[in-house]
């Protein structure tokens, strides 16, 4: 068993990275890190330390003391950070603790212009992730877990133990009689992965057999097959998603499958850092299946609106400033969607002519009010009001937003440019 525990964890190392490299690891001084340091160690890695206080037990301080010892015997070196216990979040301690961890882990990673990040993450933590999100009814994509190699904020974090189960874990270090910290709060029925790994993985094991953990993984690799096909799918509707000043607008039509829709939502959220609950994404989903007009969800300082068979996600607050300029030959107009893109064609009846507020009451020289007249072109409302249109002796004889003569159906060309700053 310790053989194949190391074969897959060389291996992988090997095929991974590059023996040239210079890497730094994450040693807390449980089994997991502390197994991972002499492979490391056996398989000449160069590689420096990083291990953080959290100050909870009265004993970390002695821990750290003992690690950096350790680190000094083989000529490694060590950092070390310790956490002041005031400065953490009330209410998720682990959640806080792990946001402080990983902060300074790439404060490290890149004063040291590190080539990877390796945690001792292993399968049972793999079997934890996945049940604690299928039970908080997480977006696919989060259910199949953490993967051998991932991104953070441009540090590259690399697990070799994450396809090992810690009792071969435990086993490497019994017979190589290697001494570990046992730290109690993984045992602290306070936090929720100590009642998981102590009591419920358990009784899961004693329901349903001890393979239990082995099918807790295959369900999160085959949600992780599920979803890169739906990733293939979404990859082609990036190019109907139309990025501007004002943010983003996409046809409705494209998130028709709920869970390709979702996806491709939750890329652009993400992007932007808009934090939607799982809640409100369904509300979005049955508004946009049942076609409704009109609707609106407000996140922070975003602004989701579903208006004529199209999603606008839009950024507050929105004060457009603009400047114009002539064209250097005519062209023909464009519509809103020009604006949308930062700039609109449009076209100026005399040189002494004005930009000013809309009043949507106003009738143009066609005798129709500048309200209706958006309304048949299918401007999008919330931009009616926001753009500027043309004036010419207190009359408007013209605007920026339908690409169309408003001047008793004479033709129309563009003779200058609009330009949102």
């Amino acid at each position: 068993m310790i053989e194949k525990m190391l074969e897959k964890t060389k291996q992988y190392l090997e095929k991974t990275l590059s023996k040239e490299g210079k890497y730094l690891l994450a040693l807390s001084g449980g089994p997991d890190s502390l197994a991972l340091f002499y492979i490391l160690i056996e398989g000449g890695w160069n590689f420096h330390i990083c291990h953080v206080d959290h100050g909870w037990r009265k004993e970390s301080s002695a821990e750290a003391s003992k690690l950096h010892l350790l680190a000094q015997k083989y000529s490694i070196p060590f950092y070390l950070h310790k956490i002041d216990p005031n400065e953490l979040v009330e209410g998720n301690l682990e959640d806080s603790c792990r946001k402080k961890r990983l902060l300074f882990f790439k404060q490290e990673y890149v004063r040291g212009d590190f080539d990877a990040l390796f945690t001792g993450h292993h399968a049972d933590d793999q079997v934890e992730t996945i049940l604690k999100r299928v039970f908080e009814g997480s977006f696919l994509t989060h259910i199949s877990a953490m993967k051998e190699e991932s991104n953070f904020e441009g540090m590259r974090l690399v697990r070799p133990l994450l396809c090992v189960f810690k009792k071969e874990i435990l086993k490497y270090l019994e017979v190589n009689n290697i001494e570990f910290f046992e730290d109690s709060t993984n045992s602290d029925p306070k936090f929720l992965r100590s009642r998981m790994r102590m009591d419920m993985i358990p009784y899961l094991e004693e329901m349903f057999g001890k393979g239990i953990k082995g099918n807790i993984l295959l369900l999160g690799k085959r949600i992780e097959e599920c979803m890169h096909y739906v990733n293939k799918q979404v990859e082609e509707k990036f190019n109907y998603i139309y990025p501007g000043p004002f943010g983003y607008y996409l046809a409705t039509s494209l998130l028709k499958k709920e869970l390709e829709g979702e996806t491709l939502l939750r890329e652009i959220l993400q992007k932007e850092k808009i934090d939607i609950s799982r809640g409100e994404m369904e509300q979005l989903l049955v508004l946009i299946r049942d076609r409704k007009d009109q609707k609106k969800i407000i996140k922070g300082d975003w602004k989701l609106v579903l208006e004529r068979d199209h999603l606008f996600v839009l950024k507050l607050p929105l004060l457009p400033c603009y400047t114009i300029s002539e064209l250097p030959s005519y062209r023909p107009p464009d519509d809103w969607k020009g604006i949308w893109g930062g700039s609109s064609a449009v076209y100026f009846p005399e040189l002494d002519c004005l930009l000013g507020p809309p009043k949507l009451s106003n009738k143009l020289p066609n005798g129709m009010e500048l309200r209706e007249w958006y309304r048949i072109h299918k401007v999008p409302v919330f931009l009616r009001s926001w753009m500027p249109v043309i004036w010419d002796k207190g009359q408007i004889v013209g605007e920026c937003l339908t690409g169309k003569s408003c001047l008793n159906n004479q033709p129309i060309y563009a003779n200058h440019l609009l330009t949102l700053k």
